[in-house]
C-alpha cells in the first residue's frame, strides 16, 4: 500500500509538472529528478491505472473484513468505515495499527 500511495503521489506530482510544461513555462530550475519524473509521466500514468485498480480492491477488501469482524464481535463497525478509508488512502502505518488496536480493545 506504501508503494501504491508513493506512486499516486509521484503521478500527481508530474501531471503538475505537465501541466506547467503544456503552458510553455520555462523548466530549466527543475532538478534533475523532477525532469526525470516529468519524462516518464507516461509509464506512471501506465502504472497509477493498474494500481489504482489493485489498491481500490484491497481497500474494499479490508473494510469488509473490518465489517465482518466488528459484526460478528457484536458492534456496528460501519461507523468508522470513513476513518479507515481516510486512513487506509493516506496510509499511515501508524494510525491504521492504532486504529485496528483501539478498535480491538474496547
Amino acid at each position: 500500500m506504501e508503494y501504491q500511495s508513493n506512486l499516486l503521489q509521484r503521478f500527481e506530482l508530474a501531471e503538475g509538472l505537465k501541466e506547467l510544461a503544456d503552458n510553455g513555462e520555462d523548466l530549466s530550475f527543475l532538478s534533475p529528478d523532477m525532469s526525470a519524473l516529468l519524462d516518464s509521466i507516461d509509464q506512471l500514468h501506465d502504472e497509477a491505472t493498474t494500481q489504482s485498480d489493485q489498491l481500490t480492491r484491497l481497500i474494499t477488501t479490508i473494510t469488509n473484513l473490518y465489517i465482518d469482524y466488528e459484526r460478528m464481535v457484536g458492534r456496528n463497525g460501519k461507523t468508522n468505515i470513513e476513518k479507515l478509508h481516510q486512513i487506509l488512502r493516506d496510509y499511515n502505518y501508524d494510525e491504521l495499527l492504532q486504529f485496528f488496536k483501539t478498535k480491538n480493545s474496547g
